[in-house]
């Protein structure tokens, strides 16, 4: 059974797509008009139950310009390791990464890139090949064979974080060789070279010589998310396009805003046209120590209930908030201040974003004249388009503003819903392995 892309993904890819066109810069393609639209998917989302489980054949490739498959890990000795065997190598296994790449096949200007490291990755290994310069060439010419032979457009780097984690406080230099050395194998033959960076300030001071690091990249996905979650004792936003007065003159807080973020970056000399603007497709929950005070900065016990797709205490995914509120759970509040939304449920709080901040985030990528948006990670953002037991209905979503408004609607005498052509078509071409009913159609908000 396919899934859909939400329209999340396609007003990104609509706000994104109103400037005029821009320089294409060192081979990494952009849409007509100029703008990236980058799409992470944690291949992990695999093994997750029911609806919440994600395959390549789930993307709709028209909708991101660069889609980047993560991850695959790093070794000591500078090489590229394959994580997960049974799920990414061809037959017998799950042949991930072809898949993956088959999706170029339905849109052949579709750049296709595989990622490195990740939080699990963690900082010593990238840390001890960095700072060696052999290593540096090892694994320079480790990531042009990976890519090459399984035909990779490019290649990320996903170091969380440079001299922390287990890194050295040399990262900070070792950092830009090491993109040099990989750079000069890659860019000769038309690869990219892109990378996902922190945007805390403790994280830049340490580990980013930003204007080192913006020379040697093609793209910097900037991860302008995580800037609260249920590590904290109190509730807060994920990822707040702006802080409020009370927050600008507040040190430890001031920067925890997507705006604040990326001007860290900006006034460290990043090339803005090489900058994508992450934005998050999940949330970040607390339970309420007393639900009668719900607001932003409301005490907490602990991490919210884990979903049912992520199963992680303290996470949510964007398909997992749209469940519950289907189900008319979690009221959604929309904070004028920090211009995101958050909803309450008893004693759960998350944090997330809708179309609307989405929205507004896009905008800001526009009037920053920045490479465009990143979506991580775009494999929460999906639900069943047709409903599960019955094949002659289905949903059309539709965001003339707020709130969400879902058309249901119901196939003709002799027809049924066609996912592959996304209408009604004749029966006998369409197999349903469901019990074919006329309800009523249905119209609700």
């Amino acid at each position: 059974m396919r899934h859909l892309m939400t329209a999340t993904l396609a007003v990104l890819a609509a706000a994104t797509a109103t400037l005029s066109a821009g320089a294409v810069l060192g081979g990494a393609v952009k849409d007509n008009d100029g703008r990236v639209l980058v799409c992470y998917v944690g291949t992990w989302a695999y093994y997750r139950p029911g609806n919440g489980k994600f395959t390549p054949e789930d993307i709709d490739p028209d909708l991101c310009t660069h889609l980047v498959y993560a991850f695959v890990g790093i070794t000591g000795q500078g090489d590229v390791s394959v994580l997960d065997s049974w799920l990414d190598l061809p037959p017998p296994n799950l042949d991930g990464y072809n898949r993956f790449l088959a999706l170029k096949k339905k849109n052949p200007n579709l750049k296709v890139l595989v990622s490195i490291g990740g939080w699990n990755q963690g900082s010593y290994t990238f840390s001890t090949v960095a700072n060696n310069a052999q290593l540096r060439k090892t694994f320079a010419q480790n990531v042009l064979n990976f890519v090459t032979e399984h035909g990779f457009d490019g290649f990320d780097m996903d170091w969380e974080y440079p001299a922390l984690r287990g890194g050295e406080s040399t990262d900070k230099a070792a950092l830009p060789e090491l993109l040099r050395e990989v750079r000069s194998l890659l860019e000769p033959r038309g690869l990219l070279l892109t990378a996902a960076v922190s945007v805390g300030l403790d994280k830049i001071e340490a580990g980013y010589d930003v204007a080192q690091v913006s020379q040697h990249l093609d793209l910097i996905n900037l991860m302008l998310y995580d800037l609260h979650g249920s590590w904290d004792s109190v509730t807060g936003m994920n990822a707040a396009l702006t802080a409020t007065k009370e927050e600008k003159y507040d040190p430890d807080n001031k920067n925890l805003n997507v705006e604040s973020a990326l001007r860290l970056w900006l006034d460290r000399g990043v090339d803005p046209s090489k900058v994508v603007l992450g934005v998050p497709f999940y949330g970040h929950t607390w339970t309420l120590r007393d639900p009668s005070n719900a607001g932003v900065y409301a005490a907490a016990s602990g991490p919210g209930r884990a979903g049912p797709y992520t199963r992680e205490a303290g996470t949510i995914g964007y398909n997992e908030v749209c469940v519950q509120q289907d189900a008319g759970l979690f009221k959604e509040k929309w904070d004028s201040k920090r211009q995101v939304p958050y909803a309450v449920e008893g004693n759960q709080w998350v944090s997330y974003d809708n179309v609307r901040s989405l929205k507004l985030k896009a905008q800001l990528a526009v009037d920053q004249g920045l490479a465009g948006v990143m979506g991580g990670d775009v494999c929460t953002v999906t639900n069943k388009f047709e409903r599960d037991s019955n094949c002659k209905d289905f949903y059309f979503c539709f965001y003339p503003g707020q709130p969400l408004r879902i058309y249901q609607y119901t196939c003709g005498p002799g027809t049924l819903f066609n996912e592959e052509l996304q209408t009604c078509d004749y029966a006998d071409k369409v197999p349903c392995p469901y019990t074919v009913k006329n309800p009523v159609p249905k119209y609700r908000t």
